[in-house]
């Protein structure tokens, strides 16, 4: 997701070589598609101390969660009154149930 926001190219860099003359952006945020357009910015830290030649990535995000709907599970409705009727449907019955 850094790599989404413009920024100013000294703000970019993430890692930084150990005599300090090349500097790549290799450090990244992944984020779930689903979840793209909740992330407002992402920015480099490079004030914070994390004793390593990388630079911390702090993202800002606003999720707003919604309860998910429950569908109801219907089964299917039995027709005992079919059962009464005759002698040929309940030994069809009995026949499905063995």
């Amino acid at each position: 997701m850094n790599t989404w926001f413009i920024k100013h190219p000294r703000k970019l860099w993430t890692w930084k070589s150990p005599y300090g003359i090349t500097r790549n952006q290799i450090d990244y945020i992944k984020v779930n598609r689903r979840y793209r357009n909740t992330v407002r910015d992402i920015r480099t830290h490079p004030e914070a101390d994390c004793n390593s030649d990388h630079k911390m990535l702090v993202g800002n995000i606003k999720v707003k969660l919604q309860r998910l709907k429950q569908h109801k599970f219907t089964s299917p409705k039995l027709d005992l009154k079919s059962l009464e009727k005759g002698k040929e449907v309940n030994e069809k019955f009995y026949e499905e149930v063995e």
